[in-house]
């Protein structure tokens, strides 16, 4: 039987080698439609109607936007709706239809497949797209029959430098990663606590507009309290990432980063995160690239909680520069 994982290599069997060239379209067709109904659904699920403010790129989507948002989005929504091993999977797929890279056909369809088949409550589109690979599959497998395992290359476009982040050895990425994880984390709760207040307070953040007060019971006071702690919270964690990003971070950058992600208790005490873990993390030109794009999203996130203090008649000011 076919491994979980693909392999990588080579094209040794240029003589038996079959073209499956004309089904990479079909199948690249099929994933991005359905897994970008699994992308928007499960974003709808987590965020509400602040999603499209969070999802790391903005519909219309390509294959490789979806990929790139569910590799973004796994530690706070995809990794709890299937096995979190599954990641690796979606590695494989970003690798695979950007790099060109030669991989093992039928390890790969299976493990495509699988990944499919666990967002079946997600998407109606899922039993179209386990055909299409399935169809692929019986021809890899009468070709693996005939004259071995072969191998499929999509080979057109150029793989970014961190796709494959998840895989390359030496503890500073490791250490690396689980800080990043952390800073996920961190937006998920700020994120999702926000959404709270915004419900509690009847606050749109579309329309910047709170419902009329006619007939309503007045908003519950630890709600409006919370709104200011999130406000004040967020410019804080702002002026921080600035301070990190404006050039090459030291000690003293991180050290206030951290001073705040402890002290408004946005992880435990048992996380050991070290000021000297930030400062290996945001000195690499990715790691610094993400924490601006997640500096933007919560800059966006700032300015709804901004209206929403507006909204609610309440002369709190929020004058630090972000």
């Amino acid at each position: 039987p076919p491994g979980n994982s693909p392999s990588v290599k080579e094209g040794n069997f240029k003589e038996a080698e079959w073209d499956l060239s004309r089904y990479l379209c079909e199948l690249e067709d099929s994933l991005r439609d359905v897994l970008s109904e699994v992308l928007e659904t499960e974003m709808k699920a987590a965020y509400d109607e602040l999603w499209q403010e969070i999802v790391f790129k903005k519909p219309p989507w390509s294959l490789q936007d979806v990929l790139q948002c569910f590799k973004k989005h796994w530690i706070a929504v995809f990794g709890h709706l299937v096995p979190r091993k599954m990641l690796e999977t979606v590695g494989n797929l970003i690798n695979f239809f950007s790099s060109g890279e030669t991989v093992s056909t039928l390890g790969f369809l299976q493990e495509t497949k699988e990944l499919v088949k666990a967002f079946g409550k997600s998407s109606k589109l899922v039993p179209g797209t386990l055909t299409v690979i399935e169809n692929i599959l019986n021809k890899a497998q009468s070709q693996h029959h005939s004259s071995g395992e072969q191998e499929l290359s999509a080979g057109d476009v150029v793989m970014n430098d961190d796709e494959s982040v998840e895989k390359q050895p030496g503890s500073a990425h490791i250490s690396s990663q689980k800080v990043w994880a952390v800073f996920e984390n961190i937006w998920s709760q700020v994120c999702q606590t926000s959404l709270e207040v915004f419900k509690a307070l009847s606050f749109d953040p579309h329309t910047m507009q709170a419902a009329p007060p006619m007939g309503r019971r007045p908003p519950p006071q630890d709600a409006v309290a919370c709104l200011h702690r999130l406000s004040s919270m967020v410019s804080q964690l702002l002026q921080a990432f600035g301070r990190v990003l404006s050039s090459t971070p030291g000690l003293e950058e991180v050290h206030a980063l951290l001073s705040i992600i402890y002290s408004n208790k946005l992880v435990s005490e048992e996380a050991s995160l070290t000021a000297k873990d930030l400062l290996d993390c945001f000195s690499q030109p990715d790691y610094r690239e993400k924490l601006g794009v997640g500096g933007n999203q919560l800059l966006e996130l700032k300015k709804a909680l901004d209206g929403c203090v507006q909204t609610r008649g309440q002369n709190f000011a929020f004058t630090a520069p972000c």
